[in-house]
């Protein structure tokens, strides 16, 4: 049986840039990845014609970004995207309609942005206390509403801000979100960009020269010995160290066992941490009868939510393909149902914008809460839970058991490069850990040396 310096569990972008920073220092690293194809949450496909992404698809923020770093230095195409995300600017480039399915005048989209730039301030002016983790973001929206008094239409309005702003960026409710996510989560500066070509090109670079077993689940992790034992269903392997990169879903639902058990302190992170869902539905199309300019497309029916949200991707790939997104308890009910009606539902609000809607030539559907080695998207900050449990779940465990990936990540979560930093952050701690194991080693020898 062969014995490596790093096992590292799982092929995600925080597994893979764990690998690459411990191979390029010298240390004898396997990757076992559960799936058959390496990326975890980054998963590219070809799609009518077109390369698109089921998982991550965006650069936050290019400014100083490892993954722009990463993009530029190899040569990837990165297209700019003002697709969604949290600037009133890119309210004005969507293809927005009211609840009876009007579309809105650059005027009224304008009264929308900048109620997002009130609203964004006012959450900004909300100073850090030690119980910020105990109010949500609902109750920041309702004391905004208090405060501006606003009229119905106003607040319909502000309910479509908050669910650009926190459904569909958190993947989850504004009332299940801590109010604390937004004052504790970092963002780089710069616009966000997209990859034309899919943003699985960044986890082959990572790959590249790094040993990797596909299709090997990891069941159990032994480290009550002076070796790691790892166990998948039909193998063992034998490492001084391990790395776990996988999922907080997989680790809430206790996929991997470990002996001796976790830390109560490590449990109690795992339990309160949540996953969120984020889903995507795309749809191919013979033609484009819709605007082929807008860079999104959002209706403010509160029937027709899953409309609220809908990428147009013409302008990145000249197809016609719109992208529908779900999120939060909403994916979840989604998911429940068969793709022709789910399909249905996203046709019926196509159909009182434009008119006539010719039926789907293709379509693709993700169900990420239903995917058993990631059991949602992302995670998230719930009401009543301190940012510094994402800390303790990053905690190592013995010196042995190491941990990293998104949801360990302080100031990044919910991110690829926040996955990537994690990844890197935990190399760092392995190799310091391994430096100084290697001194006291020597230190002890020398003074043995003097009773033999």
């Amino acid at each position: 049986m062969q014995q490596y310096d790093v096992i590292i569990v799982g092929g995600g972008i925080a597994g893979l840039s764990a690998a690459r920073n411990l191979s390029l220092n010298g240390f004898d690293v396997l990757v076992l990845e559960a799936k058959d194809r390496l990326g975890g949450r980054i998963h590219s496909i070809h799609f009518a014609g077109a390369t698109v992404d089921l998982g991550a698809s965006w650069i936050h923020g290019i400014e100083e970004n490892p993954i722009t770093r990463l993009a530029m230095k190899h040569d990837v195409e990165t297209k700019r995207s003002q697709m969604c995300g949290s600037s009133p600017n890119n309210i004005i480039k969507r293809d927005i309609f009211d609840k009876d399915f009007k579309r809105l005048n650059r005027e009224q989209k304008l009264e929308i942005a900048n109620l997002m730039a009130d609203f964004l301030d006012f959450l900004s002016s909300t100073t850090k206390k030690t119980n910020m983790h105990l109010c949500s973001i609902e109750s920041l929206k309702n004391d905004f509403i208090e405060k501006r008094v606003l009229k119905s239409n106003s607040i319909k309005q502000l309910e479509y801000i908050v669910d650009t702003l926190i459904l569909y960026e958190y993947a989850t409710e504004a009332d299940d979100l801590s109010a604390e996510s937004y004052h504790a989560d970092h963002d780089f500066a710069g616009h966000d960009r997209l990859f034309p070509k899919g943003y699985a090109q960044i986890v082959y670079l990572l790959a590249e020269g790094v040993k990797i077993e596909l299709n090997q689940k990891v069941q159990q992790i032994d480290y009550s010995g002076d070796m790691v034992q790892v166990m998948t269903k039909d193998r063992q392997y034998t490492s001084n160290y391990v790395l776990v990169t996988a999922p907080l879903g997989v680790l809430k639902r206790g996929d991997i066992s470990f002996d001796p058990y976790l830390p109560v302190e490590k449990r109690e992170a795992l339990q309160v941490l949540k996953m969120g869902v984020l889903d995507k539905i795309y749809l191919a199309f013979d033609h484009v009868f819709w605007d082929e300019n807008a860079q999104s497309i959002a209706c403010l029916s509160n029937d027709h939510q899953i409309a609220r949200e809908m990428i147009n991707l013409y302008p990145l790939t000249q197809k016609p393909i719109l992208v529908a997104f779900t999120a939060g308890e909403m994916a979840k009910e989604y998911e429940a149902l068969t793709d022709e009606a789910l399909i249905e539902k996203i046709i019926e609000p196509l159909k009182n914008m434009y008119g006539k809607v010719p039926k789907p030539v293709d379509v693709y559907i993700t169900r990420w809460s239903k995917d058993n080695t990631s059991y949602g998207s992302y995670s998230y900050l719930p009401v009543g839970v301190n940012v510094e449990q994402r800390e303790v779940l990053a905690d190592a465990i013995d010196n042995k058991v190491f941990f990293a990936g998104e949801a360990t990540s302080r100031y990044f979560p919910s991110t690829v490069h926040g996955a990537f930093l994690s990844g890197v952050r935990a190399s760092y701690d392995i190799l310091q850990t391994d430096l100084l194991t290697e001194d006291i080693r020597k230190r002890t020898a020398s003074l043995e040396n003097i009773y033999l």
